[in-house]
């Protein structure tokens, strides 16, 4: 299984909610959700938060391969790693093959660009 991990706190000092401000209509994360969830090799997208309102937003989006995990506090600081989220364990109960790590801040990827690890 192909995965597309994609860690979405809420916190970031310089621009709170960054990852759901809007960006040519839409927000930040929806971008490279549409990016995974469209290209043909990727299986899965997790979209890993700490927000509520993040979680809202993202459903809204109705794309099939997305699910939607939380992501423990400790993995959402400022000091925590990209790959924390990863660590948490509904995460941990996941097979897969190839693991993608995309950060919603990657919003001019393309389907394209995904579909080159098939």
């Amino acid at each position: 299984m192909n995965i597309a991990f994609i860690p979405v706190r809420a916190g970031s000092k310089s621009i709170p909610l960054k990852n759901i401000k809007e960006i040519n209509g839409k927000p930040l994360v929806y971008w490279t959700a549409k990016s995974a969830n469209d290209a043909e090799c990727i299986d899965k997208v997790i979209i890993a938060t700490d927000s509520n309102e993040i979680k809202s937003i993202v459903k809204s989006f109705s794309m099939p391969k997305i699910e939607i995990y939380d992501r423990d506090a400790q993995n959402a600081t400022d000091t925590a790693s990209t790959e924390a989220p990863a660590a948490d364990g509904e995460v941990q109960e996941i097979t897969w093959m190839f693991w993608d790590d995309l950060n919603a801040t990657e919003d001019l990827i393309s389907k394209g660009y995904a579909d080159v690890i098939d």
